[in-house]
């Protein structure tokens, strides 16, 4: 799919008008929409060993590895994380805006439709003062980059809140979720709600998320209640 279709897609499921994305604004007619190629960032702080995940396959048939900066480097030279940013951000500009020349192909374009990562990496270099770090402390605090809700007993935004028509659902993009407009965001994207670049990994948000400590422990529960068991079934293994 081109990133046009991509984009559509996204801001139809989102309630908005694909319009207000930057892609369109770069391209305002059909004619180069084709060759729009749709790009997905992903940005993860990879502790341990990650030579399985980065090579057990080919690199151009799953994915094209950017950078990685090791944790030595890091702690003496802080500032060269930000430094590559900015150079990926100034040439995902011009690809979006100039692109390159392929041969028997013509001028191909890109654009980013999405920045996934874990929550540290979210939290990091997007400068989130609204997280799900938030949910864990004491005193009641923005959960979302999103939205709104917060958590803590006189929340006007419960996060928790499950209803169809939740308080947090009126605020969703109304504000932005940092203080200082980082590095990221000026990926070209959405000037008006530039955090909806920012996806949720499903890895985490699942596997290590909702899938470990809600659906599994809502499945355990109902085992011991005895809400699958049926006439006739065995007890246990040896029966």
């Amino acid at each position: 799919a081109t990133a046009v279709s991509v984009v559509k897609t996204l801001s139809a499921s989102r309630g908005k008008t694909a319009t207000e994305a930057q892609v369109f604004e770069a391209h305002p007619t059909e004619d180069s929409w084709g060759k729009i190629v749709p790009l997905m960032l992903h940005g993860d702080e990879g502790r341990g060993t990650w030579k399985s995940t980065l090579t057990s396959q080919h690199l151009a048939q799953t994915r094209y590895f950017l950078f990685g900066i090791a944790c030595s480097v890091l702690k003496k030279n802080k500032h060269v994380t930000n430094a590559v940013f900015q150079k990926l951000v100034d040439n995902f500009n011009k690809l979006l805006s100039e692109g390159v020349e392929v041969p028997k192909m013509g001028r191909i374009y890109a654009a980013v439709v999405g920045v996934k990562g874990d929550l540290d990496f979210h939290l990091k270099y997007y400068d989130l003062v609204r997280s799900y770090s938030h949910v864990g402390s004491r005193q009641a605090g923005f959960i979302c980059h999103a939205c709104q809700a917060s958590s803590g007993v006189n929340s006007q935004h419960p996060f928790d809140d499950f209803s169809e028509d939740p308080a947090w659902l009126q605020t969703m993009h109304q504000t932005r979720p940092w203080n200082a407009t980082p590095i990221l965001a000026s990926v070209p994207y959405d000037d008006q709600r530039p955090e909806q670049v920012i996806v949720w990994d499903l890895l985490h948000v699942l596997k290590l998320g909702v899938g470990r400590y809600l659906i599994g422990g809502a499945l355990i529960l109902l085992l011991r209640k005895g809400f699958m068991d049926h006439a006739g079934d065995l007890k246990n293994i040896l029966d």
